[in-house]
């Protein structure tokens, strides 16, 4: 997955915010339904940040690529579907 983006979408009508400063990484969502890209091997890194963690596994910003999900480990690697995250 050389140079792919992963976009994630705001599932909520808030401000939803990355800061992760190791990593250089930084986004704003501002409001429900915003999208934002960001480099799958820079997003593989800032999932062991426990607040982008929670965001993803809240449901707060959403991935829509069930192989990008599961290689991240948030879903099962036998799902077809995506699990029950709420969807626009």
């Amino acid at each position: 997955m050389e140079n792919k983006q992963v976009e994630l979408i705001s599932m909520v009508d808030a401000y939803v915010g990355i800061d992760v400063p190791d990593l250089h990484l930084k986004r704003l969502w501002e409001r429900k339904g915003a999208k934002k890209k960001i480099p799958f091997e820079v997003l593989k890194e800032a999932i062991y940040d426990p607040s982008v963690d929670y965001l993803l596994r809240q449901g707060i910003l959403y991935i829509e690529d069930l192989d990008v999900k599961i290689e991240l480990g948030l879903e099962d690697e036998e799902a077809k579907e995506p699990g029950a995250q709420l969807k626009i």
